[in-house]
């Protein structure tokens, strides 16, 4: 089963995996030999990449084929083997994800024009104004709590908080959304945008 997992980014700019240890690479088999406990236990990846955000230390994508006894929960699963398919940085991948989740709820607040053109842009020199903006004429609180989402990716320096804000800004895009449509929905949508964008990434087939 085909899956994702994120990793953090120590100092000296490794991937490494919650207990430290670096993170294998391509090519590469990780394995487990104790009992298996989602989000406790074993090797943890999520079969959506929206979902393995929820558990991200850190802005580092792998693409992974899990086996060997897998235990599927909900959003999560954990296993024995896991093959590391592909691996990257996605920092600035999710900083534009972010972007566009608070882009998707524009049309439903007073959204100023310079607000959107950093939401589509991400353009920094229009970051500060643009959330000036946001926050003198939105007249959604979850619409602007997104734009500050978004723009708390965007200005994040630390990669492992890269990955928070980029969920908080879906959480509340979607939040928002829930006036246009289902949340379901809204996530699902998110999350075939992110795939998409984190497979042009590894260089891998959706």
């Amino acid at each position: 089963m085909r899956a994702w997992h994120f990793c953090r980014i120590d100092p000296s700019g490794r991937p490494v995996l919650r207990d430290g240890s670096l993170a294998l690479g391509p090519g590469e088999v990780e394995t487990y030999d104790g009992p298996l406990v989602l989000y406790r236990s074993g090797l943890q990846a999520s079969v959506r990449a929206l979902d393995a955000l929820s558990d991200a230390p850190g802005a580092w994508v792998r693409q992974v084929e899990c086996a060997a006894e897998a235990v599927i929960g909900d959003v999560n699963l954990v296993c024995r083997r896991r093959a590391i398919i592909a691996h990257a940085d996605a920092t600035e991948v999710l900083r534009e994800w972010a972007r566009w989740c608070a882009f998707q709820v524009a049309h439903l607040w007073a959204c100023p024009a310079i607000t959107r053109e950093w939401l589509e842009t991400g353009n920094p020199a229009l970051r500060e104004a643009a959330l000036e903006a946001a926050a003198r004429k939105s007249r959604s609180a979850w619409a602007a709590a997104a734009v500050d989402a978004a723009a708390w990716a965007a200005a994040a320096d630390e990669v492992a908080w890269v990955t928070r804000a980029a969920r908080v800004a879906a959480a509340r895009s979607a939040r928002s959304a829930v006036e246009a449509a289902e949340a379901r929905a809204v996530a699902e949508t998110q999350n075939v945008r992110l795939e998409a964008a984190l497979c042009t990434l590894l260089e891998v087939i959706p």
